[in-house]
């Protein structure tokens, strides 16, 4: 503390230097770990089938039907669990965090990381169709709220971009990053005032041209339930009756197509 003390100037040039370097320890933790380590046991579904393996040897299974249902957490391949948001894609936000603070330092970090983001959404993608079940779908509402995590990290990588450029005494370029830092707040505050409420809620045009076609509908309008329901996607409205009714409904869907027979 007594050299950074009486060496101040030369501690803010060697931390000025410093801090572009660290690309490259940030890289290697989102490429080896999160991607080809993370995305690898998920494809493989490691965990999965090591909880499958345990549930061979304990628990009922003396029918079709106990052995197709968890027992005390553990889960046969065919009856996997929901999927966990925050622990799959936790670590999402640090990617984006590095993108937004070294995409101008050091601009190689961009195409890592475009090849990430490729990676893994043909990944999850192939997940989501062929192994986890539908139920979890929030019919958008996670991606609200990613957003509204997303555009708190645009402010604090720009907070930091302006404390890089002080440390560089790039005088000429602070005063650019002001508006910037303006324009992205009062962006962040006018999403936070109209869209995320039409994210959440139908707007007054679409309830009033739904209401009209009601209207026209010349067959016969029950109580309020039988409109329970009615604005949800096909996938989230039909319930899966899972594994009570999986030999029936496994063998009704045994000619179209899925992922196994690919």
């Amino acid at each position: 503390s007594t050299i950074v003390i009486k060496d101040f100037n030369g501690f803010m040039d060697e931390l000025a230097q410093a801090i572009p370097k660290q690309s490259t320890y940030f890289l290697q933790i989102i490429v080896v770990r999160a991607t080809v380590v993370g995305l690898s046991v998920e494809l493989l579904r490691v965990i999965p089938f090591l909880q499958a393996f345990l549930r061979s040897f304990i628990g009922p299974r003396m029918t079709e039907k106990e052995r197709l249902q968890p027992f005390i957490g553990l889960r046969p391949l065919s009856n996997p669990y929901k999927v966990r948001y925050g622990t799959v894609f936790g670590t999402d936000i640090l990617y984006f965090m590095v993108l937004f603070v070294y995409s101008t330092m050091a601009p190689l970090v961009n195409f890592f990381l475009a090849a990430c983001f490729l990676i893994m959404g043909s990944g999850y993608r192939y997940q989501f169709i062929c192994n986890y079940p539908k139920d979890p779908d929030s019919g958008g509402l996670l991606f609200v709220g990613f957003i509204q995590i997303v555009q708190t990290c645009m402010l604090i990588s720009q907070v930091t971009l302006l404390l890089f450029l002080a440390l560089k005494k790039a005088v000429g370029a602070l005063p650019f990053m002001l508006p910037l830092m303006g324009a992205t707040f009062l962006f962040n505050l006018y999403l936070r005032q109209e869209h995320y409420k039409i994210a959440n809620f139908l707007t007054s045009e679409d309830c009033m041209s739904q209401d009209i076609e009601d209207e026209e509908d010349e067959s016969d309008i029950g109580d309020e339930t039988d409109f329970q329901d009615q604005y949800l996607q096909p996938e989230l409205r039909h319930k899966v009756l899972f594994p009570e009714n999986y030999r029936k409904q496994h063998l009704s869907h045994k000619t179209s197509p899925n992922c196994s027979d690919i």
